[in-house]
C-alpha cells in the first residue's frame, strides 16, 4: 500500500487490503479501481464479488464484527478511503444521504445472499430427490 496523491491510499494489483480472519476497526470506500471479496484460500478460494467505484467493504466491523469475514484484494491500480467508527460517523452527520446509500446497499446484498441460499435449497432438494430414485 502507498500513498496516495489524492485523498485515501493506493493499492496495487493483488495486493491484499483486508485479510479473512484479521481484526478490524474500520470500512472502505472505493474511490477509483476494482476490488475482488474472496473467502477462502488457494484452490478453495470462492469469490464473492467483485466491486468498484463508489462501493464499499468492510462495513461489518463498524458495526460488531471485529474479525474480518472474507479477504479484500485490488484488481489493478485501486483507491480505497479508510473510514474508521469516528470518521463513518462525521461522514454520516455530514451527509446523512451517506447513510441511505449504506443502507440500501447493505439490503441488496441481503436480497442477493437470500436469492442464493435459496436456489441452494432448490438445487440440494433436487439432487437430494435424484438420489433417492
Amino acid at each position: 500500500m502507498l500513498k496516495a496523491e489524492k485523498p485515501g491510499e493506493l493499492y496495487r494489483d493483488g495486493e491484499v487490503i483486508v485479510q479473512e480472519g484479521e481484526d478490524g476497526n474500520d470500512m472502505f470506500l472505493i474511490q477509483s479501481g476494482k476490488v475482488r471479496v474472496v473467502k477462502g484460500k488457494g484452490d478453495k478460494e470462492i469469490v464473492l464479488a467483485t466491486l468498484g467505484p463508489r462501493d464499499f467493504f468492510g462495513e461489518m466491523a463498524l458495526f460488531g464484527e471485529r474479525k474480518r469475514t472474507a479477504t479484500v484484494v485490488a484488481v489493478g491500480d485501486t483507491y480505497v478511503l479508510r473510514l474508521d467508527a469516528g470518521l463513518f460517523l462525521a461522514k454520516v452527520r455530514q451527509e446523512p444521504t451517506f447513510a441511505l446509500r449504506i443502507i440500501e446497499t447493505l439490503v441488496e446484498r441481503l436480497k442477493e445472499v437470500n436469492e442464493k441460499i435459496q436456489q441452494m435449497s432448490i438445487d440440494l432438494s433436487h439432487k437430494n430427490k435424484e438420489n433417492n430414485l
